[in-house]
């Protein structure tokens, strides 16, 4: 095949590729522009067309008929205005795309009632939610209300165990203080007991030293009244046996002298009568003995009974400091268990209050957690509702357009 006939089925088929791969409105402006400057620069414009073309669809360098280029420039005018013109608008829409169109403007329409529902629903969602965020409020303010009251109450406990704090302070200086005292008056009750029983112990011994120097001087005198009468019994004896001599001598002289019997007599009677005398002198030593013996055991056992009585009182004064010291340690005992079961009580009464406290605070914080939830998920709810609201009008508003638009279509 010749390069001139390739060159012009290019040139023929030029209106249907511009046809294809173009667009309407730059075909229009295309041939418009061209048709204004067709009588001035044609063959510019040629060349511009045969330069807008791919190079695999550019022709080749013999393309010299241009009477050709100009029938097919004269073709594609011709068809352009005949075969692809239209008369009016409405011929471009089949009844199937109209009857589409309609069924989309009632869709529309219903979709557009269906929002008008909804975005009356959503605004009833928003009243509600705007009368929950109103009680939601006063929930809150009333919950700061009863905060601010717990904070005065929990400040009134505070001041209360304070107060406490400071009476308990005051009862165990006070304690502290009677302690000391009852510890100051027991030294000195222990000192004083002491102090007697130093005393009592001294004349205890000064009372021994004097009663065994007295027992010492009586068994010296009781001694020496023995030797006495050891002496004087000696002597009886000695007299008895003098006496006896003389008895005998006298009974011998008696016997030897019968004659003289009154003189004997008499002087026998006068011997009976000094020995009478003798035995009554030595009974009354013998009394005076017994006596002196009596009187020696009632001192001992006088000195016994003093001695039992002070030990008595010693033991008496020892019972009475031991049962003063056992009174003094029981009331130290009540007072120490008093001061324990108060700080037990302060103990538990603190902790008490320290518990309703934090109880209390923990429940003020829950119940304002729970407030503060609801109120950020009625405040997340009202914006979701708000954005749905917008969404809904934007889309209602979209489709209004759109049947505006496709109204306008459908009128043209």
């Amino acid at each position: 095949m010749p390069p001139n006939a390739l060159s012009r089925g290019w040139l023929l088929m030029l209106p249907l590729v511009l046809f294809l791969f173009l667009n309407y409105a730059t075909i229009s402006n295309f041939v418009l522009n061209s048709l204004r400057i067709f009588s001035s620069d044609f063959l510019l414009l040629s060349d511009t067309l045969i330069d807008c073309l791919p190079k695999e669809w550019m022709p080749g360098p013999n393309i010299e008929d241009r009477s050709i280029f100009l029938l097919n420039i004269a073709c594609l005018i011709f068809i352009w205005r005949t075969v692809f013109s239209v008369k009016h608008r409405i011929y471009q829409w089949t009844e199937d795309q109209v009857q589409a169109l309609s069924a989309e403007k009632h869709a529309a329409i219903g979709q557009i009632r269906d929002l008008n529902k909804s975005a009356k629903d959503l605004k009833k969602q928003l009243k509600r939610y705007k009368r929950t965020s109103a009680s939601t409020k006063l929930e809150n303010e009333e919950l700061k209300e009863s905060l601010e009251a717990c904070r005065a109450r929990s400040l009134r406990a505070e001041e209360d165990d304070c107060e406490l704090k400071a009476d308990w302070e005051l009862d165990e200086q006070r304690s502290e203080a009677w302690r000391e005292t009852m510890e100051k008056k027991l030294e000195m009750a222990t000192n004083v007991r002491l102090e007697k029983e130093r005393t009592l112990r001294q004349k205890l011994a000064q009372e021994e030293l004097l009663y065994c120097k007295k027992e010492k001087k009586l068994q010296l005198e009781i001694k020496e009244f023995e030797m006495s009468i050891m002496d004087m019994n000696t002597e009886r004896q000695q007299n008895e046996e003098s006496y006896k001599t003389q008895i005998k001598e006298l009974e011998e002289r008696f016997a030897d002298m019968e004659n003289s019997i009154c003189s004997t007599k008499l002087e026998n009677e006068m011997l009976k009568e000094s020995v009478k005398a003798y035995t009554m002198k030595s009974k009354n030593s013998a009394e005076e003995l017994d006596e002196l013996q009596k009187s020696l055991e009632q001192e001992h056992h006088m000195h016994q009974e003093e001695m039992k009585s002070l030990k008595r009182q010693l033991e008496r004064t020892a019972n009475q400091m031991q049962e003063m010291e056992r009174t003094l340690k029981k009331e130290l005992a009540k007072e120490e268990a008093r001061n324990v079961e108060a700080k037990e009580y302060f103990v538990e009464y603190r902790d008490g209050i320290l518990k309703v406290a934090k109880e209390s605070q923990h429940f003020l914080k829950a119940e304002s957690k729970l407030h503060q939830k609801k109120a950020h998920e009625n405040l997340v709810a009202y914006r979701e509702s708000e954005r749905a609201l917008t969404r809904e009008r934007s889309k209602t508003a979209e489709l209004r357009r759109k049947l505006a638009e496709q109204n306008d279509k459908l009128a043209e």
